[in-house]
């Protein structure tokens, strides 16, 4: 009998990924800062499938305020991206100990407690932002996230840096700031804007007069007009608080951006055709290439294994994953499967012998690969 790890995900295929993984631990770091004259923190979590191959790239996540909102965002993509909702997410998450300095951009020119957005943002994007993509696999996509103060800073950002982040979640942001001064600055960067591929969430709770007006006046101006190619939500959630509309917010701001990432059961039947022109619909939408993920394609060869009983394509399938993700231990492993499932052991053996040499001996199927290679071996 066949033994491998597997978690049912659709309703008539397994695929071949563990369901016991605990969540990734953050690493703080910090780095020095000629632009702000300081040393600032941060931390960085890694999605579980981070390690899993060196062919797959991730979407960034900058976070403010990361003391507060790492862990809660790092929960929400875990589990969201655990059941291919989103793709795995790499979270900076930037310590904010002078929030009212960093994330207002004006202030009083003798006050230097204040008005400090553009050398934070010239921070992010000369010193931090370069350092992220030369240490980690990012495949340009960068997102910002920001509550309050540092919802202010994300509308700011995105009409005065509009190139540096392609999304921008906004939670209860303080738009009163300088008589709206940031609502008045996205009137006239929309008015002169024609096209451009981006996306904004911005949310509110049940919250004050002086939050609500600068609330409502944003979304009457994106209600009126916006750039071609531009996406946004709006989210008036009367139910919540100040202090808890970043934590469903940021839920509800990646299901929205998202919202077509996890691909139809309905394509799966239609085979690899259909499932590369729906990526490259995908990669239209976010500007960028976006590979068929290892899941997808693990998916389908199951799916020609089990429930259309097809083991050629099952086989053409996974081959597909060994020569898109050719590091990837469990890409191997699921090969081995499909060989053994078609009678062909002498392959299944040696793609059960790559896998091994691929998987560290702590991860979760490095056992069960093990042991089929052994339980193969001994039998023939």
């Amino acid at each position: 009998m066949i033994k491998t790890i597997i978690t049912l995900l659709l309703t008539f295929y397994v695929v071949a990924v563990g369901a016991t993984e605990t969540i990734n631990i953050a690493t703080s770091y910090t780095i020095e800062s000629k632009v702000l004259k300081e040393t600032r923190g941060y931390s960085v979590y890694l999605p579980r499938t981070y390690e899993q191959t060196k062919a797959q790239r991730f979407p960034v996540l900058y976070v403010l305020d990361g003391i507060d909102n790492l862990r809660h965002t790092a929960g929400t993509i875990d589990f969201l991206g655990r059941y291919a909702n989103i793709p795995g997410v790499i979270v900076v998450a930037i310590d904010s100990p002078e929030r009212y300095r960093d994330f207002t951009p004006t202030g009083p020119e003798d006050d230097n407690t204040v008005g400090g957005a553009a050398p934070f943002l010239d921070f992010v994007e000369k010193e931090l932002m370069p350092h992220i993509n030369k240490t980690y696999r990012n495949d340009k996509f960068n997102m910002i996230a920001g509550h309050s103060l540092g919802g202010l800073l994300v509308i700011h950002s995105l009409q005065a840096r509009p190139h540096l982040f392609q999304a921008h979640f906004a939670f209860s942001p303080s738009l009163w700031w300088d008589e709206q001064l940031a609502v008045n600055n996205m009137a006239k960067w929309l008015a002169k804007t024609k096209s451009m591929t981006n996306y904004l969430y911005v949310n509110l709770g049940g919250e004050g007069e002086r939050m609500q007006a600068g609330y409502n006046d944003l979304v009457a101006l994106l209600n009126k007009s916006v750039p071609e190619g531009f996406r946004f939500k709006a989210e008036h959630l009367t139910d919540e608080t100040h202090t808890t509309t970043p934590v469903i917010g940021q839920f509800r701001a990646l299901r929205s951006l998202y919202a077509k990432w996890k691909i139809p059961n309905s394509y799966y039947p239609q085979g690899m055709a259909a499932i590369d022109a729906y990526y490259k619909a995908l990669s239209v939408d976010f500007g960028y290439d976006i590979k068929v993920s290892e899941t997808v394609i693990n998916n389908l060869s199951y799916y020609y294994m089990g429930y259309a009983k097809k083991p050629k394509l099952a086989i053409e399938s996974f081959k597909r994953n060994v020569k898109d993700y050719p590091d990837s231990g469990l890409a191997h492993a699921n090969l081995a499967v499909g060989y053994e499932s078609a009678g062909q052991i002498a392959n299944a053996i040696e793609s059960f012998k790559a896998a091994l040499k691929l998987l560290s001996v702590s991860h979760e199927s490095y056992a069960e690969t093990k042991n089929n290679l052994q339980r193969l071996t001994k039998k023939h």
